[in-house]
């Protein structure tokens, strides 16, 4: 099957992305030496920028992440303070 994508590919990090622009991004970034929460902020925030009717307002991020070095795995609701 054919793709007008660049393949981005290394051998140290795994990252994906809804738009290859942002993939490539959050890649940029674990290739520059910061971590994985770096690297999807990043890539988030490229989301927000080049495909628009994913993201809303309401600044929802949830996010799971598995630490390593103690091995646990890490869910975060990002769901922010609502207002009262």
């Amino acid at each position: 099957m054919a793709s007008n994508r660049p393949t981005i590919s290394g051998t140290r990090h795994v990252i994906a992305a809804g738009h290859y622009l942002a993939t490539h991004a959050g890649f940029q970034i674990l290739e520059a030496g910061g971590n994985a929460v770096d690297a999807g902020v990043c890539a988030g925030i490229c989301i927000g920028v080049l495909q628009t009717e994913k993201v809303s307002f309401g600044g929802v991020a949830p996010t799971i992440i598995f630490r390593a070095e103690d091995r646990k795995l890490v869910s975060i609701d990002g769901l922010g303070v609502w207002p009262k």
